[in-house]
């Protein structure tokens, strides 16, 4: 399999799992009030670096750099939220979801 392909295939499952992503992190930041969470502007960085570098990636194979840069900035993202959650647990705070939420933070990133 050579680098372009690999690229592209990478491509490929990022739109498919901004497809899931963006609604799903847009509905838990509204939360239960009339407005976004403010962290979401993070989250909407990650997801536009995410798609431009998907969209980019599909059309000129071998520059896979803004793609890249978009699933570190989401990682780091993932990451941050996991450790927000277990340092909430931890102090006994409760979660939305309670320990589900923290496998399901944990396995995202």
């Amino acid at each position: 399999m050579t680098s372009k392909t690999l690229e592209r295939r990478l491509a490929t499952f990022t739109i498919g799992f901004l497809a899931i992503y963006i609604p799903f992190e847009t509905w838990w930041s509204w939360g239960h009030g009339l407005f976004l969470d403010p962290f979401y502007v993070v989250d909407f960085i990650g997801m536009v670096l995410l798609l431009w570098g998907a969209l980019y990636s599909r059309r000129r194979p071998g520059t896979p750099g803004v793609l890249a840069a978009g699933w570190a900035w989401t990682s780091a993202n993932f990451w941050r939220a996991f450790w927000d959650r277990v340092q909430a647990f931890s102090a006994g705070e409760p979660l939305d979801f309670g320990e589900f939420e923290l496998c399901i933070v944990g396995s995202a990133a």
